[in-house]
């Protein structure tokens, strides 16, 4: 008998336990309930199911903007005298958008406008300058030769001359002394020698000059070449200073 009670009363617990526990479980089962029933009254009600158009509105603050947008600057800072356009006009290729105030500009561009006719002017004075320098420099080359050839001519002149009167002079001494020696009267014969005498110095005179004359001939003929050659640099010069000019007048 001492041992059936303890477990009567191990009995009791456990059953004690199972009721406690689904008296919580009920518990926790109508909070549960509570709560589930609160949030579907706070639910919105439900619509039809129907096909219509549906309009949407959005109302929104800010500022609209083409997605292509240019800054437009100018390179020279001046005032803007008129304005053509506006903020949200439309605008194409070619179309003014403003005027600027280009009085300054016109001052500067007057200044280097008349800069510019002076320097020009100077260019023209310049090049017409040296126009006339090489139209100088050809014409004194062709008097410098004129006169060099004339002093040719005249050295060959003087030469034949020379030659000329030295060759009669020889050529009526040998008819004197064949005169002189086919004379028969000496008082004749003597006439005759007195004047084969005087050729005879004359001609010993002229001989030794007669390679002077030669040699004058070719003193001119240098003096030509040198003549040629100076007004030849002189040509150069001139006409290398008027091709230089019309090259930079070129380039501007």
């Amino acid at each position: 008998m001492a041992n059936g009670k303890p477990k009567k009363k191990i009995g009791c617990l456990i059953i004690f336990i199972i009721v406690l526990a689904l008296i919580i479980g009920l518990v926790v089962y109508l909070l549960n309930m509570a709560k589930h029933g609160i949030a579907m009254k706070n639910l919105p009600p439900y619509g039809e199911v129907a096909v219509k158009d549906l309009a949407e509105y959005v109302n929104v603050s800010g500022t609209v903007s083409s997605s292509d947008s240019v800054n437009v600057t100018a390179d020279v800072l001046q005032k803007v005298s008129k304005l053509n356009v506006k903020v949200g006009d439309s605008v194409k290729k070619g179309d003014v958008l403003c005027e600027l105030d280009t009085t300054s500009l016109q001052e500067k561009y007057n200044k280097l406008a008349a800069s510019a006719g002076k320097a020009q002017d100077a260019e023209t004075y310049k090049s017409s300058i040296l126009r006339r320098n090489l139209a100088e420099a050809r014409n004194n080359k062709t008097n410098m030769l004129n006169k060099a050839q004339s002093a040719i001519d005249s050295a060959i002149s003087a030469r034949d001359s020379a030659y000329d009167r030295y060759n009669l002079a020889v050529s009526q001494y040998n008819d004197l002394i064949a005169q002189i020696n086919a004379a028969e009267d000496e008082t004749a014969a003597e006439a005759l020698q007195e004047q084969a005498d005087a050729l005879k110095e004359m001609m010993d005179a002229l001989y030794p000059k007669l390679p002077e004359f030669d040699s004058a001939i070719d003193a001119a003929r240098s003096a030509y070449s040198d003549a040629e050659q100076s007004a030849d640099s002189l040509i150069q010069t001139a006409q290398s200073q008027e091709q230089a000019a019309d090259r930079h007048e070129r380039k501007r």
